[in-house]
């Protein structure tokens, strides 16, 4: 799942300029900056938004989970949490579902 997402991401070269095949993103960027990705650098509490804010989660992904539901809330206390039966990559694996979510969420907010 991840390869294919990853891949919709190459450029392929037309038949009039052969060249090789690249990524789109930045991908040496990406890999150089893993380390400020990953990091975080506030604790909770400390930044809010006060706004309603979407988290979707699938079920099936230990992305969000009891252990760090609480922290989410610290910096977004208005959060409405939605969950799909899904991976951690709901939009592709519930494309439909996702979007009707997110159209909702908008609409009412």
């Amino acid at each position: 799942m991840i390869r294919a997402f990853l891949l919709m991401n190459l450029e392929h070269p037309t038949a009039q300029h052969q060249r090789p095949l690249k990524f789109r993103v930045p991908v040496q960027l990406l890999g150089d900056s893993i380390p400020e990705i990953g990091g975080f650098p506030w604790s909770p509490g400390e930044r809010t938004f006060d706004g309603p804010t979407l988290f979707i989660k699938g079920t099936k992904s230990k992305y969000i989970n009891r252990h760090n539901v609480d922290s989410a809330k610290a910096f977004f206390p208005n959060m409405i949490l939605e969950e799909l039966d899904a991976g951690h990559w709901v939009h592709s694996e519930r494309p439909n579902e996702f979007k009707a979510l997110v159209t909702n969420f908008i609409k009412n907010n």
